[in-house]
């Protein structure tokens, strides 16, 4: 995880990985996105600190005096959400496969939250399946008195 103000925009990927691949890419301050981020990232220095982490959860802090790119190194996929002090933002594919979101300069809290429709139907498919078997468990236990 790191900020930084350097990106390439490519939106094809074959040059994506052709371009991660070359000798004198900078893989720990510059990236590459799919999209072009809302803001104009910049020079100067910058701090991310993860607060929290877990499977569902990532809270990161950011503080810098000028735009830059928040890049997290976890997986990109499509059910993960993000929001910058509250606020919904669209995270962008970093490096072929992984997470960045525009920041706007100043202190912000970072929120990657993992919110997929799938899962929730499918915990809800859970439920429903355990709540049956404990009902028709329990019907066939009462119709022996």
């Amino acid at each position: 995880m790191f900020l930084t103000s350097s990106y390439d925009f490519i939106d094809k990927d074959e040059e994506i990985i052709q371009k991660l691949i070359e000798p004198d890419f900078d893989i720990k301050n510059r990236v590459v996105l799919e999209t072009t981020p809302s803001i104009n990232p910049q020079g100067g220095g910058g701090i991310a600190t993860i607060e929290y982490y877990s499977p569902q959860e990532v809270l990161i802090s950011t503080n810098s005096q000028v735009p830059k790119i928040l890049y997290l190194s976890d997986n990109y996929y499509p059910g993960w959400k993000a929001t910058v002090d509250g606020y919904k933002v669209d995270i962008l594919n970093a490096d072929y496969a992984f997470r960045a979101v525009p920041l706007p300069k100043g202190e912000h809290i970072v929120r990657f939250y993992y919110d997929s429709l799938a899962f929730k139907i499918g915990v809800a498919i859970s439920l429903a399946s355990l709540l049956l078997v404990w009902l028709l468990y329990f019907s066939k236990l009462f119709k022996k008195f």
